[in-house]
């Protein structure tokens, strides 16, 4: 047991450090994955964001349940698509030969190089809407520029990409080698990394994910003084928490009133259709007590 054990934390360790190289690597070269923030078609992240990691002004992050879910599924759509298209390299990382860009392949197929990406959608949030029909190219901007820059480094005539979809599986995308596109796409990215992390000019900060802005480090005791447009966003912060206080107020208020109504009923329904219910539940014991509690939850009418 103590040998399981031993081998157990020997391989966490092995992991981490794996984790890490592969994080300082990342710093060193823009990433497929990067791109879409720098082109300004990603929705979760934007250019300033891929500068302040590259530069080294935040910690490294640990992903949330959305990216953990990704990777715990990773290797069951490869597996699919392993059957699909033969023999696969898993996590394979090519940095090109002449510009500042590298990208790291969940898996490239073994006898045509053609990088293969595998994506989930919906697990977490909303399914994203801009899949089209199977075997076409119809992805998300934000996956189909991640892919040109696999193809901009591995040289290959084509990358496919595979999305778990609920409700469709596994349904698979393939996105053809487009050479003006890819060489307008490396002098972007080529340019964007000498102005901006050679020469050192911070990009917009407006679109400033706040995932990032809170993991910047910092200067222990540093004080500094802001402008007017800064004194501005203060003020929004303050307008915006009173109006929350008194949002959440009124809920309370609402909610006290509209049980109140019900008298001893856990369902009321009203004459549009729409209908309450105050029923009670039951929080399973972990590291608290087990313990009963009602939601008030509201359905529209059909």
């Amino acid at each position: 047991m103590q040998n399981e054990e031993e081998a157990k934390v020997s391989n966490d360790i092995q992991q981490e450090l794996i984790r890490s190289h592969w994080l300082e690597e990342r710093k060193k070269a823009i990433g497929a994955s990067d791109v879409a923030a720098i082109l300004g078609v990603s929705p979760y992240s934007s250019a300033w964001d891929v500068w302040a990691i590259k530069t080294g002004r935040v910690d490294s992050w640990q992903g949330n349940e959305a990216t953990k879910l990704g990777q715990l599924f990773e290797a069951p759509i490869l597996d699919y698509a392993e059957s699909q298209l033969g023999q696969l390299r898993r996590n394979v990382r090519i940095v090109h030969d002449t510009l500042p860009v590298a990208a790291t392949l969940d898996a490239q197929c073994v006898y045509t190089n053609r990088p293969v990406e595998a994506k989930t959608t919906g697990l977490v949030g909303a399914v994203n809407p801009h899949f089209g029909e199977p075997g076409t190219d119809e992805v998300p901007d934000t996956y189909l520029v991640q892919v040109y820059a696999q193809l901009l480094c591995s040289k290959a005539d084509l990358g496919y990409l595979y999305a778990l979809i609920p409700g469709k599986g596994v349904v698979h995308y393939e996105i053809q080698r487009n050479d003006a596109v890819i060489d307008k796409l490396g002098n972007v990215l080529d340019a964007w990394w000498t102005r901006h992390v050679i020469n050192g000019e911070e990009p917009s900060r407006e679109k400033a994910s706040f995932e990032i802005v809170k993991r910047m480090r910092r200067e222990a005791s540093k004080e500094i003084e802001l402008g007017e447009s800064e004194s501005e966003l203060l003020s929004r912060i303050e307008s915006a928490r009173k109006k929350k206080s008194e949002a959440e107020k009124e809920l309370v208020v609402a909610e006290s009133q509209l049980l109140a109504a019900m008298g001893d009923a856990e369902i009321a329904r009203f004459v549009d259709g729409r209908s309450v219910s105050y029923l009670q539940q039951t929080r399973k014991s972990y590291v608290v007590e087990e313990s009963k509690f009602r939601v008030l939850r509201v359905r529209k009418a059909k």
